[in-house]
């Protein structure tokens, strides 16, 4: 079962706008990074910046145990229970999606309408 606790998207979110990896966001990091939220922030940062938030280990590249980390935490943040199965056959549908589509818009796509779209894949 999903029983992590932890908010790793707070987490991410905070490592991403810590740019200086000082352990601390002060007014000129906040200020920077909320840019990317702005309406006129080009669509390219916005995916570098999703694309940042799954890719944990910064690698370059979001393998499926960094989907999976992020699947569980939306799943608790949501209060939803699935069996490990479940969570599996997901993940095979969205690896299985991403093969067939631009893997970059999968990934921004499950940040905004993360749950949705993973139980959307799952059923197809």
């Amino acid at each position: 079962m999903n029983k992590k606790k932890e908010n790793i998207f707070a987490n991410r979110i905070f490592d991403l706008f810590d740019a200086k990896k000082k352990g601390v966001i002060d007014f000129g990091d906040f200020v920077r990074a909320l840019n990317i939220f702005h309406p006129n922030a080009s669509q390219e940062d916005k995916t570098d910046f999703a694309f940042k938030l799954y890719d944990m280990d910064g690698t370059g590249f979001i393998e499926r145990n960094e989907v999976k980390l992020m699947l569980i935490a939306l799943l608790c943040e949501s209060e939803m229970k699935l069996g490990d199965e479940i969570i599996e056959a997901i993940l095979d549908k969205v690896r299985t999606f991403v093969v067939k589509q631009n893997i970059l818009v999968v990934l921004a796509d499950m940040n905004i309408c993360s749950l949705t779209l993973l139980v959307e894949l799952y059923l197809m």
